[in-house]
């Protein structure tokens, strides 16, 4: 879960200075390639590429189950070690 939690406060920190700049949320982390990341960090459970959702504030993760449910918005630090969909809220 670690390797999430450095992975997603990268992701995290393009998107604060993309809000910073644009003044709003991108749609998708593909935004942020190449001038705020050079590439979105892989998910560390299935090797794809980290999960967004603009709509509920959230960078995720599939988790142990290796299955996308969206996400979860109840989002707390210590709830990553027991989500399904393990969540970093995006609060700015």
């Amino acid at each position: 879960m670690e390797d999430f939690v450095n992975r997603a406060t990268r992701v995290l920190l393009a998107l604060r200075k993309y809000h910073i700049d644009e003044g709003k949320l991108p749609e998708s982390l593909d935004r942020l390639v190449p001038d705020y990341l050079s590439e979105i960090p892989e998910d560390p459970f299935d090797n794809e590429k980290i999960r967004y959702c603009r709509d509920k504030e959230i960078i995720y993760t599939v988790g142990r189950a290796l299955e996308d449910l969206g996400g979860d918005e109840e989002v707390g630090i210590s709830d990553l070690y027991e989500k399904d969909n393990p969540s970093v809220g995006i609060n700015f």
